[in-house]
């Protein structure tokens, strides 16, 4: 499949970072015997399980099956577990380890959903793994991680995109248009 900012769209757009329908059916080719793109989250935090839950919820609608979680905390591990479990029937596969999920072959790209301080390196390794990147905001914490990660994506021909999906939203577009108005004042 031909590595685009389009196609990686297709392949994630079930993120949370569209939170209703923006997107067609997704109709994208994977390697994997039944079509589906493999999906692994990483965090499975207050973020990370919002992202579980809109992937799990359409699965269908978006081509994809999330295969695989990552939490260093055992409790959220369960919970994803339990969660994926009752949704689909599957087994989800979790890991205490971000690098063992990215060793999973039948993960085709991941959400990256942990603390800020290790969105550089999580991503980079991802790059370096084969898998396309889905990684919440910010990206990073300087911007030296954040040519690092550029470099990356583009040596190992990966797909990135950090999500900045707030801005596009309603209320923040009101927002913005408050305060320019000048009816607040200076």
């Amino acid at each position: 499949m031909t590595r685009t900012r389009r196609n990686f769209l297709k392949t994630v757009s079930a993120a949370g970072i569209f939170t209703c329908n923006l997107w067609p059916p997704v109709s994208a080719t994977t390697s994997r015997a039944n079509d589906r793109i493999g999906v692994g989250v990483i965090g499975l935090g207050i973020m990370g399980f919002g992202h579980l839950q809109h992937l799990t919820f359409n699965r269908d609608n978006w081509n994809i099956e999330v295969r695989a979680g990552c939490d260093v905390y055992d409790l959220l591990r369960e919970r994803a577990a339990d969660f994926v479990q009752k949704q689909t029937g599957r087994n989800l596969v979790t890991y205490n380890d971000f690098r063992e999920l990215l060793c999973h072959r039948d993960i085709d790209a991941v959400f990256i959903a942990t603390p800020d301080h290790w969105h550089a390196l999580m991503t980079i390794e991802a790059c370096k793994a084969g898998k396309d990147i889905y990684v919440q905001k910010p990206i990073s914490v300087d911007t030296y991680e954040s040519r690092l990660m550029v470099e990356a994506v583009r040596k190992y021909n990966r797909v990135c995109q950090v999500g900045t999906q707030q801005p596009s939203w309603k209320e923040f577009r009101d927002a913005i248009s408050l305060v320019r108005s000048g009816i607040l004042g200076k």
